[in-house]
């Protein structure tokens, strides 16, 4: 695959000119939305700010559905291999196991989210913090392919712990960067948030890379004394500290400068 790329903030990178018609793969997702899809399933509620459409496994056949999912995937391998050599990770992705998750297309709402600060989606990453001890599957690299444009608003801002850095993404954009693990990148968590979109919607898709992690000692040791059912719910309350810290710590302040490029 031929593309252009640049990175757009460190450890940030944009990939472009890799879907061979981005318009024709959305006028395919949305009949789906309009008009249901046996093969790729129903789309369903997004928090309150969207609907989500999760695509299953898909075996081999020659619908131009399951040509848009053997185009999903095989933009999703080669950015993100080119993103690993070029940004060093490579001892890393060989030293793990690792699964790619299914497509997802998300679509954004116009004017809907969490509404504060202009944000759809407060500041967060992918890689889910709180259940860092638990053995599983981890997010460690993420790909977000915008399949339009014409929508005002709908920034991504990203957080590098001294300045929130802008992108404003274009129909065909891949940006592809580390979903927050701190096994990959301990001095940078990846946090970003996005903006309302205005006047149409949002849309795009988001697969990961995923990589398996064994249980803390102790987390195992708890789950060997009070089995799964109790200590995951005697973990919740735990869980909800340890997020609302994490991102109170890590996130930007109404002081952080905004870099828009």
């Amino acid at each position: 695959m031929s593309f252009n790329h640049y990175q757009f903030h460190k450890g940030v990178d944009v990939y472009q000119d890799v879907f061979e018609d981005v318009e024709k793969t959305l006028s395919i997702l949305k009949k789906s939305e309009d008009q249901g899809s046996p093969l790729f399933g129903k789309w369903d509620k997004w928090y309150d700010f969207g609907s989500i459409l999760r695509i299953p496994k898909i075996d081999d056949c020659d619908t131009e559905e399951c040509k848009v999912y053997k185009e999903l995937h095989k933009i999703f391998i080669d950015v993100c291999k080119d993103y690993i050599e070029r940004n060093n990770h490579t001892d890393f992705f060989n030293s793990n196991k690792w699964q790619v998750t299914e497509p997802s297309v998300c679509k954004y709402f116009p004017d809907a989210g969490v509404g504060y600060g202009g944000l759809a989606m407060d500041y967060h990453t992918d890689y889910q913090n709180e259940f860092e001890g638990e053995p599983g599957w981890k997010y460690g690299f993420t790909a977000t392919m915008y399949l339009n444009d014409d929508y005002g608003g709908g920034e991504v801002d990203f957080y590098d712990g001294k300045n929130v850095i802008s992108f404003k993404p274009k129909a065909g954009d891949v940006t592809v960067f580390p979903s927050g693990s701190p096994d990959i990148d301990p001095t940078n968590r990846y946090m970003h948030g996005v903006f309302l979109a205005k006047d149409n919607p949002k849309y795009f898709v988001r697969m990961h890379y995923q990589y398996w992690k064994d249980g803390s000692e102790e987390y195992n040791k708890g789950l060997e004394k009070y089995g799964q059912e109790s200590w995951s719910n005697m973990l919740k309350s735990e869980y909800t500290e340890i997020r609302n810290k994490f991102h109170k710590a890590n996130g930007p302040s109404h002081l952080t400068e905004r870099i828009v490029k």
